[in-house]
Formats: C-alpha cells, structure tokens, sequence
C-alpha cells in the first residue's frame, strides 16, 4: 500500500521536471504522478520521462485546465493515503520523506512544512519563500490562540 502520492503539474517545465524527480526519493510507499497540461512535444517526451522513471506514473490533462485541472486529474488517478503537491519547478530536500513518515499520524489531516527557496543563479537561498514563510507563521500564532 503506498503512503504518499506526489502529485506533480507540469507545463513546458522540462529542465525543472527532471530536477524535481531528481530530488524525490523513490520507494515502495511512494507513488509519484506527473500530470502533463498539454506541454510541446519537446517540452514533454513521454517516452524519455518513462525510460528515466519507470516507477512514476505519467498522465495528459487533454482539458488544459491549468496546474489546479492537472492536480485534480492526479488525485483522481492517486492510490496513496496521504497526498503531498509539488510544482514542476521545485525539488525536495534530502531526508523529505523521513521527516514526512516521522511525523506523520493518523488523526492529522493536513501536514505542512516550511518552505525554503534557492537562487538558481546565485547557487544561495533564495527570499521567494519568505511570504509563505510568514503566511504559515501567522497561521500557526492564530491556531495556538483558539
């Protein structure tokens, strides 16, 4: 039975995607599926995506709705218990998983992390993730009020 279902939307984001599946740490109670919106062939080789990662599931949202139709497609196809989105241009930190199945227990609904962001040009952390940062902080001073 697998556990998590990364869910990953992706349009035209073909060097990002590899780093991305790159950085996921594959086991057996991970599954990962790659929902594509409707990318140029080039941008999309299916045949290459599924030579390199045989493990993930490689889906075509045909409605091009966007990375919320392409999320919903994946979670239609998902088998995992627990549901984890990433987008096409982030990657995962080493030990993501361990911290995820040390945390994890059953009457918690939603986990979240704090995000971090890197500069790919300056190879330094990056600030993008600072407003998520903050949003999250605030969310959690407001929830140990209640």
């Amino acid at each position: 039975m697998k556990i998590l279902s990364i869910i990953i939307p992706h349009y035209n984001s073909r060097i990002s995607l590899f780093r991305l599946l790159d950085s996921i740490e594959w086991n057996k109670l991970t599954e990962v599926i790659v929902v594509d919106d409707n990318s140029s062939s080039s941008e999309f080789n299916l045949i290459e995506l599924q030579k390199k990662y045989p493990e993930a599931k490689f889906l075509i949202n045909h409605k091009g709705k966007g990375a919320g139709g392409a999320r919903n497609c994946g979670i239609e196809k998902s088998t995992g218990k627990f549901l984890m989105f990433a987008d096409s241009d982030d990657f995962l930190l080493k030990n993501y998983f361990k911290t995820f199945k040390d945390s994890m227990r059953e009457e918690i609904e939603i986990y979240y992390f704090y995000p971090t962001s890197y500069n790919e040009v300056t190879k330094k952390l990056g600030t993008r993730h600072l407003d998520y940062l903050e949003r999250l902080l605030e969310f959690e001073k407001n929830c140990k009020k209640q």
